[in-house]
């Protein structure tokens, strides 16, 4: 029954810092955070986030509960100069 599966369904409130990242869920993109997406209860499910100019943030969630929270912090990479051989 699809009532019995929406029963298992769980949503996540997405969110990164810095906010504006693109998220992915289980390899599929869903938009930029903040978002929210359905994801099947009660089972791991792999979520993404990049920004340009800021490193890709991984993370496996168990959705247990409705809305649960899912908080990315990126961290930004570091663009600096090589230095010259003198």
């Amino acid at each position: 029954h699809a009532d019995a599966r929406a029963h298992f369904e769980r949503a996540l409130r997405i969110t990164s810092e810095p906010s504006g990242a693109m998220i992915k869920v289980a390899g599929k993109r869903v938009g930029a955070a903040p978002c929210s997406v359905e994801v099947p209860g009660f089972k791991s499910v792999s979520i993404e986030a990049e920004k340009r100019g800021d490193t890709i943030m991984k993370q496996s969630i168990y959705a247990k509960r409705d809305n649960q929270p899912v908080r990315l912090k990126l961290t930004a990479e570091k663009r600096g100069k090589v230095p010259k051989k003198r």
